[in-house]
């Protein structure tokens, strides 16, 4: 599915850009079973702002994109055999009042499990720089780099009003060097989760999917294991039905370790 290339700029530098992968008749599709999720949705409605978790699990098409060759052979690729189901997330409005999501790696330790989780984010409108386009610090998933970005984590909130950039490098956080992942509807984002990412400048519409893959090097078995592993993501190893008793056989493979996993991933 990804070429050697491909591989090498998601190794090296924490996420690949895969453009026009879903064409205009399979993104409205996708897009009218996803509002229908967000509109269904009880704990959100009136909200600006809703996120659902778990949300590809909620309808047939959404839930085709966890299995179909063009996603799940680019995981493959860039995990390897044997990973597993780290759940799926869909938002819908923007998190703040101001239109931002500050500089922020969603795996801040390193410490515990060793692990790799990829994203794979999917846009239902274009997004350019200034509109909502996910932001990334390249190279920061990892090394020297990634110690010296603490600064954006410690003591902060990335939800937070204080510009976290600007207190600890000196400049606001539309000004951190990065690169904006400009994208269209049908492009595919692929990020490792410890890459550093921001957004900044989001429309009211903006609304997205997420669906999340993990492999392990050794597997978690520990009480820090796990502990770890609920820090890191509240939502990983919840299983919903649609999957849990899946028949194809992509699924069945991603959910089975976990379904050994539930009682020590939920505390």
């Amino acid at each position: 599915m990804l070429t050697s290339a491909q591989t090498a700029h998601f190794r090296t530098f924490g996420f690949l850009t895969l453009r026009g992968v879903f064409n205009a008749a399979e993104m409205a599709d996708i897009t009218r079973e996803a509002n229908q999720v967000w509109q269904e949705d009880p704990k959100s409605q009136g909200h600006p702002y809703q996120i659902v978790v778990p949300f590809v699990e909620h309808r047939p098409r959404l839930a085709e994109l966890v299995d179909d060759d063009r996603i799940y052979l680019a995981i493959e690729d860039l995990l390897g055999s044997d990973f597993v189901w780290g759940g799926s997330e869909g938002h819908k409005g923007s998190f703040t009042d101001e239109g931002l999501l500050q500089w922020h790696t969603d795996r801040p330790q390193n410490e515990g499990a060793e692990y790799l989780r990829v994203k794979m984010m999917m846009s239902l409108e274009p997004m350019k720089k200034e509109t909502g386009a996910l932001r990334v610090i390249p190279c920061s998933q990892d090394g020297r780099l990634r110690e010296k970005l603490w600064a954006l984590h410690e003591g902060q909130d990335s939800h937070a009003q204080t510009d976290i950039s600007l207190t600890a490098f000196g400049v606001t956080g539309p000004d951190l060097p990065c690169h904006a992942l400009e994208v269209e509807p049908g492009d595919v984002v692929l990020f490792d989760d410890r890459l550093y990412h921001g957004i900044y400048g989001k429309k009211e519409g903006r609304s997205f999917i997420t669906t999340k893959y993990v492999k392990f090097a050794t597997e978690p078995s520990s009480e820090e294991d796990f502990e770890v592993l609920r820090g890191n993501d509240s939502g990983f190893g919840l299983i919903a039905e649609a999957f849990r008793n899946s028949q194809r056989p992509r699924i069945r493979g991603m959910v089975e370790k976990l379904r050994g996993w539930e009682e020590k991933l939920q505390g």
